[in-house]
């Protein structure tokens, strides 16, 4: 359990960030608030305060809950659910358990990269909507999608990574 310190830290911190940024931004936001905005920058859709920020809040948490909760659920499942490479290896009774616990430690680290972004997101919108009329400033969203991306397909390759790395069976 050791090993799932750090990345349960950073989720829990991601999470904490996260509704402490939702709960502060509430007098920050206008009744009326602009959430979709078309490639110019202008706002083409809207909802209220509340509608915005129980749906984002719940949209959010509900993803990288769900994810945590479903790699934490999968050391129940039968080892032959289990489709990753070298299947033969990480499906024996010996490795399962270890492959299992890999996905689990790796889901946190994506669900708090998915807590970190969904924030960024929020206060790009928060900013958006301190101008009148509300306007997106590509910049500030551009350098959070690119952050993301870049950490999602660095994430992706230490996945595959961990399980190509397992010996081959003779």
């Amino acid at each position: 359990m050791k090993s799932l310190r750090l990345p349960l830290g950073i989720a829990l911190f991601a999470f904490a960030l996260f509704a402490i940024s939702i709960v502060t931004s509430i007098p920050a936001l206008p009744d009326r608030v602009a959430t979709h905005f078309n490639s110019a920058g202008d706002p083409d859709g809207w909802m209220s305060r509340t509608v915005y920020l129980v749906g984002f809040s719940a949209i959010t948490l509900g993803t990288s809950f769900f994810m945590s909760a479903l790699t934490y659920a999968v050391r129940f499942f039968p080892a032959s659910m289990l489709s990753i490479p070298r299947e033969d290896y990480w499906r024996s009774p010996e490795n399962h358990p270890r492959a299992c616990a890999f996905l689990f430690r790796h889901t946190l680290w994506l669900a708090a990269l998915n807590l970190f972004f969904m924030r960024s997101v929020h206060q790009t919108i928060i900013i958006a909507n301190l101008d009148d009329p509300p306007s997106l400033s590509g910049g500030h969203s551009g350098v959070g999608i690119a952050i993301f991306i870049t950490s999602i397909l660095l994430w992706i390759f230490l996945l595959i990574r961990f399980f190509f790395k397992a010996p081959r069976t003779a």
